[in-house]
């Protein structure tokens, strides 16, 4: 057993030295006890943090950090924050740390685990998503799976269908009456379900008042880790117009 337990614990201490994100264990008055390689590699060359829009030293991060994990330990519930480093290079990198409380077999917190990602690039990747999505001519929305409800509209979306984002925000499209027929909406949606995708699927819209012709192509996406579609209507009511009068 004791071998067991030996070779357990090399495994673990392997893993978390050679982990490259920040790995920090403190006690419930919130001083640190273990930190792994990853935060003295990281910590180099920082010039301020933020947190939210508030700007702190690296002293402050330090007592923001400590008064995060006694909070943690005292109330026994876990923390996540997202806080950003600046280099005296000049460049910014993102963080995501999750504060979990390390309990004891009776059940008492003993000890608090801080883990600290770098997201940089996932952060620049969603403005991309997020630029692309707002400057987009056609509709685009981001509906949630479970719920069928609505989570982003871009601008051109929102100016089509003369609703706010604020207003349509947590509805679903058939709550807000977008489909002229109900029963073919709902065919569209099962085979969107079945296939897992859509692509140049004609669908027919009310748009503030008037019946429209688009072509639906949808894929799944994950925002904050959760499952959504991201739909994508080209209006082709001209075209048709134009199609028909040349017929």
């Amino acid at each position: 057993l004791r071998n067991s337990l030996q070779d357990k614990e090399s495994a673990y201490r392997t893993l978390v030295e050679n982990s490259p994100d920040m790995i920090i264990r403190r006690d419930t008055e919130g001083q640190i006890i273990y930190a792994n390689p990853a935060v003295t590699k990281q910590i180099q060359f920082i010039h301020s943090y933020s947190v939210g829009n508030k700007v702190l030293s690296r002293n402050e991060i330090i007592l923001y950090m400590a008064e995060l994990s006694r909070n943690v330990a005292a109330t026994g519930t876990s923390v996540e924050l997202e806080y950003k480093r600046h280099l005296s290079c000049g460049t910014t990198r993102h963080f995501k740390c999750t504060m979990l409380p390390e309990r004891d077999e009776s059940g008492q917190v003993v000890s608090v685990l801080a883990v600290a990602r770098d997201i940089t690039d996932i952060k620049k990747a969603d403005e991309l998503f997020l630029a692309a999505f707002n400057l987009s001519p056609n509709c685009m929305s981001v509906i949630r799976q479970k719920d069928h409800t609505i989570i982003r509209l871009n601008d051109t979306f929102t100016q089509t269908i003369g609703l706010s984002l604020d207003t349509a925000k947590g509805c679903t499209t058939a709550e807000l009456d977008l489909w002229t027929d109900k029963d073919r909406f709902k065919k569209t949606y099962k085979l969107l379900i079945e296939k897992g995708y859509l692509s140049n699927h004609e669908v027919e819209y009310i748009a503030r008042g008037t019946i429209r012709t688009g072509l639906l192509s949808s894929r799944k996406i994950t925002i904050n880790e959760e499952p959504c579609w991201l739909h994508v209507v080209t209006d082709i009511t001209e075209k048709k117009r134009i199609d028909a009068e040349m017929a």
